[in-house]
């Protein structure tokens, strides 16, 4: 099983798709976001990321990446238990995946934050997230339960695993020891 928590490549440079037998496990909300016609027929013309070279590449990425797996895609929504101890729940249209074993956790949150100064300020957007206010409100929810669960959490971008402690009206990121 492979669990996208965005629109990962799925080919190889040479196109040879990775993980030709396996489940592929993705967010239904993004899933259909790139199959749009409505987006499709937008990118390029600069209209959702401001510039049209940058919505080109994205769209030659996508074509190449998601259709090797097409047949292979389980899309889901919600909150779901994929695997004793593996939860996939939606986070502003990527998947974040929440994994326990006894009395250990780890919730793997993709992207949501790009840069720590994110914990301190949710409210920082780029010009990728096109649905800031959801985005937003998911920031704004997922220390809170990190933290209460007191679970270790991994965020791609930092690229270590840490928790997130209450700072006065903010979080801060409070990298794992090694």
């Amino acid at each position: 099983m492979v669990i996208l928590s965005y629109a990962h490549p799925l080919v190889l440079d040479d196109g040879t798709p990775r993980f030709p037998k396996a489940r592929v496990v993705m967010s239904r909300v993004e899933y259909e976001f790139w199959s749009s016609p409505e987006l499709r027929a937008r990118l390029g013309s600069g209209s959702i990321y401001g510039r049209a070279e940058l919505e080109n590449l994205m769209a030659a990425w996508v074509d190449r990446c998601l259709p090797p797996a097409r047949e292979r895609h389980e899309r889901l929504s919600g909150e779901t238990e994929i695997a004793s101890g593996i939860t996939t729940f939606d986070a502003a249209g990527h998947i974040s995946v929440a994994i326990s074993s006894g009395a250990d956790s780890l919730l793997f949150a993709d992207d949501l934050l790009i840069v720590r100064e994110h914990a301190a300020d949710a409210d920082w957007t780029s010009m990728f997230d096109l649905d800031p206010q959801t985005l937003v409100q998911t920031r704004r929810r997922l220390p809170d339960g990190a933290a209460a669960d007191r679970n270790l959490v991994f965020h791609y971008h930092f690229g270590e695993a840490g928790r997130f402690r209450r700072r006065g009206a903010h979080w801060e990121w409070e990298p794992r020891d090694p």
